[in-house]
């Protein structure tokens, strides 16, 4: 691996020399293979007050060095202030002196420093550019003798430009692979360009990759410089790059190093290479990927990645060490705060019951809204194509509310049902288990009834027929995901996106279909003030629309709204989705009236009342800016927006059911009228926005991701129109949480 590796070593260790002009004639013509990377220079005068900069032993045992100022000398092309804006460790930021100390001088610290400011320097053509040896003044004389505590200082940081290099010729030879053009053809430069060194090592990274993936595993170009004499502080560079390419390896033995508990057989049908054939780099790495998304194993560094070459049978054996996480997990979850509401609950899941690649999860939940118990198991058959068949159920009580904080109850839904269905790779090849990019088809077969509880606060009726619905339908889904890790992800992109039917013809009796996406990505950004972390952006973007077809469905009751059941229908709100609004409170609403027929006499209106019906359509988008602090706490930055509507309207119906009351009355009928709301509905918005911080604790033992939600509700409607008869919604909000949201 060392000598796929070799091109960026190579044109690195050039960035980093100082070439003097009076070697420019004698050896231009030499190759330049020979180059090392520069070491910090010997120091020319004294350190300022005789201070040397403390070795790392000395950072564990003396006084902290707290800078105070950062003094840059030998720059001139590049002002002190542009320097200074490229540190990030020892910079003298007084406002994170108490965030992690960043403020505090190490050699560690400075050597990262050291190589951000040169790399700034060669990506802007000073090729030559390099950075010295600190140097420490102390801000009072008498801290000199100081042994411990915190210490002021002055950092001293020497600055050698260089000329300017601007490209004279550019030549790539020896190509057999590649001609000559086309592999110039990967290094966007002309003549006369400044020189960017991150531009021509990406390009060499370009080159690398394609060898790689032809099997010509053991690349290693050469790179030669011809300089002018620097003339205004510039020079023209010639550039002559030979391609060693190399033997073409082909694939040798595959070995699992680690896996004592996961099947070999499983792992080789994740690695899309087979033995004999030419050796595909590219396809290694993306196996590591496929390892690392399926949560059994720590992250895979390139240090465990062992390629063993057999130059006499032209063959590469690899050997790749594992280290197997614990499969089973125990969660929490839940939450709770001043908007309303609360639950707990909590997860089980094996995501290797036998090493098979089959897996259970089960949830309960339980709380004032909501409980739920569900249970599924999945299991991967290795045949041409490697198929996984899952099967679950549930069963689910779940309590619709208003909104507002008298939170009165207006629905009980009691649903339970079972699923059963397939999912392949759509990848190539016998060897695409846990590929990336996946088509499922499930069927699934859920009853549902729905009680109408502000029935019961009708003056004198005590009980109405309730509508019984059964969805049966099959749904195909297509998901690309390539996240590195499934909780707190870095990096990656997860697409998800498929149509719910839902018909007569498939055993229910009612006929819908849900088409729906949902998209989400994450960027890694700067370090965090936790060394080694990085903070991450991350969005979502959600949209889903339901609508009936066909016969309609016979209702008799307020469990259908345009042929759509009310709890199917779109409600958002709660830490998973609007974080500052209560779960399910975001949802169109209508006027419902209720009246009592008694035999042949007219109609008396029993209720007039302004509640949720859901809407056809959702829209839903949610960013966050994640920061890790220590070890177990994090905080996070969010906003969300959410909007749920009508896109085809609501038109006025009527549901008829016998009703009985107390005394019994025969022929006694409960008519429910649904109407829009008119005027009143264009002065309720239908989206509603939050935002604000979370701080995030990861409970150690039992591993529960706790959540403290602050969030501020910009749109709340906090004086809604008197004629809706709503309980005003909260400007602010607080909430404990469990999970994630995005």
């Amino acid at each position: 691996m060392k000598a796929i590796l070799l091109a960026a070593t190579i044109f690195l260790s050039f960035a980093g020399q100082n070439l003097s002009q009076d070697r420019q004639a004698a050896q231009d013509d030499q190759s330049a293979q020979n180059l090392q990377p520069t070491t910090t220079p010997p120091q020319s005068t004294p350190p300022i007050q005789g201070k040397q900069p403390p070795t790392p032993a000395q950072d564990a045992q003396g006084p902290n060095l707290v800078i105070e100022e950062v003094i840059f000398e030998g720059n001139k092309v590049f002002s002190s202030a542009e320097l200074s804006r490229q540190l990030r460790r020892v910079s003298a930021d007084v406002f994170l002196r108490a965030f992690g100390r960043r403020n505090v001088f190490t050699r560690e610290r400075f050597q990262e420093d050291a190589a951000q400011l040169t790399r700034y320097m060669t990506e802007r053509g000073y090729l030559n550019a390099s950075v010295g040896e600190p140097k420490i003044r102390f801000v009072n004389m008498a801290d000199a003798a100081r042994t411990t505590g915190d210490v002021p200082i002055r950092l001293i940081i020497p600055i050698t430009e260089g000329p300017l290099h601007r490209l004279g010729k550019l030549t790539v030879c020896d190509g057999s692979v590649l001609t000559p053009e086309q592999a110039r053809a990967q290094f966007p430069i002309k003549e006369g360009d400044v020189i960017n060194a991150s531009v021509m090592e990406a390009a060499l990274v370009r080159l690398r990759d394609l060898y790689g993936r032809l099997g010509y595993l053991q690349f290693a170009p050469e790179i030669q410089f011809k300089s002018t004499l620097p003339v205004n502080n510039e020079v023209v560079t010639d550039i002559t790059i030979t391609l060693n390419e190399g033997r073409r390896f082909t694939i040798g033995r595959m070995d699992f190093v680690g896996n004592y508990r996961t099947v070999d057989l499983y792992l080789r049908r994740m690695v899309p290479l087979d033995e004999g054939e030419y050796f595909d780099y590219g396809r290694l790495q993306d196996a590591v990927e496929r390892f690392n998304r399926t949560g059994l194993f720590e992250p895979i560094k390139p240090t465990d990645i062992i390629i063993n070459y057999d130059l006499a049978q032209g063959t590469a054996n690899v050997e790749l060490h594992l280290t197997e996480r614990d499969v089973q997990r125990i969660d929490f979850s839940g939450g709770g705060g001043s908007i309303g509401g609360f639950n707990a609950g909590v997860d089980y899941s094996n995501i290797s019951l036998t090493g098979r690649l089959d897996s259970l999860a089960a949830q309960m939940r339980f709380g004032n809204l909501e409980q739920l118990a569900s249970a599924q198991y999945t299991n991967t058959l290795l045949t041409a194509r490697p198929v996984t068949i899952g099967l679950s159920g549930f069963y689910q009580r779940y309590k619709f509310v208003e909104a507002g904080s008298d939170r009165r109850p207006l629905y009980i839904q009691t649903s339970g049902g079972m699923s059963v269905g397939a999912t392949i790779p759509l990848a190539r090849g016998r060897n695409s288990l846990a590929a990336a990019t996946r088509a499922s088809l499930f069927y699934a077969l859920n009853f549902t009834r729905l009680r109408d509880l502000t029935i019961g606060r009708s003056t004198g009726v005590s009980g109405v027929d309730q509508d019984n619905i059964r969805l049966a339908g099959l749904t195909p889904t297509l998901t690309h995901d390539t996240l590195e890790r499934a909780f707190d992800p870095m990096r990656g992109v997860r697409f998800t996106s498929g149509v719910e039917t839902n018909g007569r013809a498939l055993g229910g009796n009612i006929n819908t279909v849900r088409p729906w996406i949902d998209f989400r990505q994450f960027f890694p950004l700067n370090e965090g003030l936790r060394r080694g972390e990085r903070n991450v952006f991350g969005y979502r973007l959600r949209a889903g629309h339901i609508s009936s077809y066909g016969r309609p469905f016979d209702a008799r009751t307020l469990s259908v709204i345009d042929g759509v059941p009310i709890s199917n229908r779109y409600f958002l709100g709660g830490d998973m989705e609007v974080r500052g609004f209560p779960l399910n409170s975001i949802a169109p609403l209508a006027r419902v009236d209720r009246l009592l027929s008694i035999g042949t006499n007219p109609p008396v209106l029993l209720s007039s009342t302004v509640q949720p019906i859901g809407g056809d359509t959702e829209l839903i988008a949610n960013a966050e800016y994640r920061a890790p602090l220590t070890r177990r706490l994090s905080g996070a930055a969010f906003f969300d927006i959410g909007s749920v509507f009508n896109a085809r309207g609501v038109r006025a119906q009527q549901f008829t059911s016998p009703a009985q009351t107390f005394p019994p009355v025969p022929n006694t009928f409960l008519i429910t009228s649904v109407r829009p709301l008119g005027d009143i509905d264009g002065r309720l918005p239908n989206y509603r926005i939050s935002l604000g911080v979370e701080l995030r604790v990861m409970v150690p033992v039992v591993h529960i991701p706790v959540r403290f939600i602050f969030a501020y509700n910009p749109n709340a409607q906090i004086s809604p129109p008197p004629a809706t008869l709503l309980a005003p919604e909260k400007r602010f909000a607080f909430r404990i949480g469990f999970g994630r949201t995005l």
